[in-house]
Order: C-alpha cells, then sequence, then structure tokens
C-alpha cells in the first residue's frame, strides 16, 4: 500500500478522475492525463480524436455496447494543463454513467486514479506552472467567501502582479549577486565596483521586499476571515452577542428596537479560527425609511456569509419552526443545509434555563445568556468545529504563509549586510546568495523541499484536479 499519497507515485502511470463533484448533475466530466490515451480512445471512443476540437461520439463499453453519447475532447502535449497528453470525457451527469465509464478505463494496466491534486501536480513537475500558480489554484477552490476568490485569482497567472513584482527583485538580487562574485572572482580587474553604489542596490531590494511582504499581510487578511452574520429580531441581543464575541463595545447596546441600523463588522479569531462577524439590524416589518435601508443591507449580509447566528429571545418550541418564522424560512431559502446557520436561544438568565446546546427539528439550538456570558464557551468550540473543516487556513502548508516566510528570511539577510562597508566582500556574497535561494523556493521547491512536503501542498486539492 501506498503511504502518504504521490510520495512514490509513478508519473509514468496514465491517470484518471471524475473532475465534477459525485452525484447527479447535468454534466458528469472523467478527465485523464498520459500516456495511455490513444490506447483509451481505441477502446472506448473507438476512433482517433483531432486534438483541441470537441467531438460528440458515443462512449463504448467492455462488449463494445455503448454506454453514452457525450463529447470528448484531445489535449496533445505539451499543449495540456498537465504538460501531459490529456483527453476529457463529458458524459451525461448519472453517476452510475460515469462509474461505468470509470470501471472500464481501469481495467488498462497502466491506468490508475489519480490522487488529490495529482493534475495539478503533475503541471508544476512539467513546468505548465510554479508553485504561486499551483497554490493559488487550490486556494480558489477553497476560498470561502467572494474577496478570497478574487484575491486568490490574482496569483494564477502566470505573469501576475505579485509574480512580476517578486521576479522583478529576483532579477535585481542576481544582478547585486553577479557583481559581488565578479569582484570575488576578479580582484585585480579595475571594474566599476564601489561599497556605496551596492549599498544603494541593496536598499532598493529591501524597500521593495517590505512592500510586497505588506501586500501579502494584508491580503491574507482578506482571505482567510470566514464570515459569519447576526441576525434576527430587534431587541434579540444580537450586539450584546456581538460585543461578547469581540471582547470590545463594537455596537452600540440598547433597549430602544432598531438602534442597529447600519453592518458593523469585527475580525476576530476563534479557538484559532479566523472570522469576520457582523451585527446586523434587527428584522422586522419597519415603515422607517431608514430602518427599512438596513433591514434591506441585513439580508444581503445574510446572503454573502459562510455561517448565520440567528438570535432569539423567544420561547424554542413546535411554533417557533413553523413557516410562520420569517427569519428561519429565509434561512432554509438561502442555505441547502441547517449546519450553515445555528439558532442562539437568548436572555437564559431572564427565563431561568440553563445553557446547553440542543438538535431540534433538524436544527443546533444554543441556549446562552450575552449578559452572563452562560454558555459562551459552548458557542465557540460549536462554531470551530463546524467551521475548521471549511477553513483553508488549518491546511498544512498556506501558500501566502509560505511566501511571507520566504520572503521575511530574503529580507533578514539583506538587512543584515545593509551597511555594506561593515562586512567582507565574502560575506556580502554569502548573504546575498541565500537571500537569492530563498526567493528560488517561492517559484520552484523541486530543488529544496522533499518530496513528503510537496505532497502535502497538492494533497489540499480535490481528486480530479
Amino acid at each position: 500500500m501506498r503511504k502518504n499519497h504521490m510520495i512514490i507515485d509513478d508519473l509514468q502511470d496514465t491517470i484518471v478522475a471524475q473532475s465534477t463533484p459525485p452525484g447527479i448533475g447535468g454534466i458528469g466530466i472523467l478527465r485523464i492525463s498520459g500516456t495511455e490515451i490513444d490506447q483509451v480512445c481505441q477502446k472506448i471512443l473507438k476512433r482517433k480524436l483531432q486534438p483541441r476540437y470537441a467531438t460528440y461520439l458515443p462512449f463504448y463499453g467492455e462488449f463494445d455496447q455503448v454506454i453514452d453519447h457525450g463529447i470528448a475532447i484531445y489535449f496533445i502535449k505539451p499543449n495540456s494543463f498537465t504538460g501531459e497528453n490529456v483527453l476529457e470525457l463529458h458524459a451525461h451527469g448519472g453517476q452510475i454513467i460515469i462509474d461505468i465509464l470509470m470501471e472500464n478505463i481501469l481495467k488498462f494496466p497502466r491506468i490508475r486514479v489519480a490522487y488529490p491534486g495529482e493534475f495539478t501536480k503533475r503541471a508544476f513537475l512539467n513546468n505548465k506552472i510554479d508553485l504561486i500558480q499551483a497554490e493559488s489554484i487550490c486556494e480558489l477552490i477553497h476560498a470561502n467567501t467572494r474577496e478570497a476568490a478574487r484575491n486568490s485569482v490574482k496569483y494564477v497567472e502566470k505573469n501576475s502582479k505579485f509574480s512580476k513584482n517578486l521576479f522583478s527583485i529576483k532579477k535585481m538580487v542576481e544582478e547585486i549577486q553577479s557583481l559581488v562574485e565578479i569582484k570575488i572572482n576578479f580582484p585585480e580587474e579595475n571594474l566599476s565596483f564601489s561599497k556605496d553604489n551596492l549599498s544603494c542596490k541593496i536598499q532598493d531590494v529591501i524597500l521593495k521586499l517590505e512592500n510586497l511582504i505588506d501586500g501579502l499581510i494584508y491580503n491574507s487578511n482578506v482571505s482567510e476571515f470566514i464570515k459569519i452574520s447576526i441576525v434576527g429580531k430587534p431587541n434579540s441581543g444580537k450586539s450584546s452577542l456581538m460585543n461578547i464575541l469581540s471582547e470590545k463595545e463594537a455596537s452600540i447596546v440598547t433597549s430602544i428596537r432598531g438602534t442597529t441600523r447600519d453592518i458593523i463588522k469585527e475580525n476576530i479569531h476563534i479557538h484559532g479560527v479566523s472570522v469576520q462577524i457582523s451585527d446586523t439590524a434587527g428584522i422586522r416589518r419597519s415603515k422607517n425609511e431608514i430602518e427599512r435601508i438596513g433591514i434591506k443591507k441585513a439580508l444581503k449580509e445574510l446572503k454573502e456569509s459562510e455561517h448565520v447566528l440567528y438570535v432569539t429571545e423567544d420561547v424554542i418550541c413546535k411554533n417557533f419552526f413553523s413557516e410562520k418564522n420569517n427569519i428561519l424560512s429565509i434561512l432554509k431559502k438561502n442555505f441547502s443545509s441547517s449546519k450553515s446557520f445555528t439558532i442562539i436561544k437568548n436572555k437564559i438568565d431572564i427565563d431561568n434555563l440553563s445553557s446547553g446546546i440542543k438538535v431540534i427539528e433538524g436544527c443546533t439550538v444554543i441556549f446562552l445568556s450575552s449578559k452572563t456570558k452562560d454558555g459562551l464557551e459552548m458557542l465557540k468550540t460549536h462554531l470551530k468545529k463546524i467551521l475548521q473543516n471549511r477553513n483553508h487556513i488549518e491546511n498544512k502548508f498556506l501558500s501566502k504563509h509560505r511566501y511571507r516566510l520566504l520572503l521575511k528570511k530574503s529580507l533578514k539577510h539583506l538587512k543584515k549586510i545593509e551597511n555594506v562597508s561593515n562586512y567582507s566582500i565574502e560575506i556580502l556574497a554569502e548573504e546575498i546568495k541565500l537571500t537569492n535561494e530563498y526567493l528560488d523556493q517561492i517559484f520552484d521547491g523541486r530543488r529544496y523541499y522533499p518530496q513528503n512536503m510537496l505532497n502535502d501542498i497538492f494533497s489540499n486539492f480535490c481528486i480530479g484536479k
């Protein structure tokens, strides 16, 4: 049995995987990459394909019976995602059809099921993409918010702004390295080399590196926070809950209904999970135009959130879960799973109830008091449990943290020799060499990382990518 996906995988194998989600859908896609594609075309399609053309034709089974009619697209190497010959079979979206096709393809001795991320790993190993692009594709797939998706896609292109800036810095470091090495290798030559000029060049690189790191910190903050909105009727204790979760007076709390009219947001950490929490206007029928605008914003915020905390002071009984509960109906309409929202029965100190967590009518209900904080830790533990599996920040190998770490190491070595005149030419050469090596690792980890570390990067992908 193979240990730790892809550590000892054979890149000579042809791999196959379903690229669309399992289950019933409008279309099901199988992706195949490797040298055995001609044999697959001969057996499954009964014909050769013209590269980069979508061809509608029958798919055949083991005994030459027609399994389905669909579209086949053939990409000849190196003009494919993986850099190998790639075949995509677009069938009707019944899972049984995809399973039968898979079974027939896997009967070829040199074809096996792909590991998670193996298509992207082969693209990297075949120089189709660099590590920045590979990790950005993973982040784009796992993006939990629109901001995260927009941020990740900036890094997917080979000529992204980040890549261009990094490449420019790397060229500057290589130029400095060349100047120093020439001086070491040809000390007798009358070269135009001065430590003052070298100091200016190093200062320039330091400034550019610092700007690049600052940009990564900002983009990470945008990407890494999962959005949670707090909704409910006016005066249900939404703002009080916001304040105890953020541990500061972020929202104004009064006994006047409709006090909160705009969205108030705070970035917080719940047991290591990064969360952006939003306090919204109380949802009710209102004739007040300003309050109605706030309610409209609250509903928009609800729809864009990863998770919703529905705060209520009502008695949790059978009527609470009826269609007359407008807020609960909105939640059920906008979220396919009840796991996407949690009902908070607030003010248990007034109702003389105990804190606790229950599943009622398929919904998770947490009993707490935002005034006494009884049940708060239970809520935090519950949120961590349901969010951490969806939070790609918890991955073993987060790309932007890797970039930041390597950029900081490069910066550290340059800052060490910031005062050029204090160091010998040999020490300057060594520190600049280390700077360049750390920058190299961002683009290409093959020379620097052990196989299992590269596997950690690609294992965060889904199978079929």
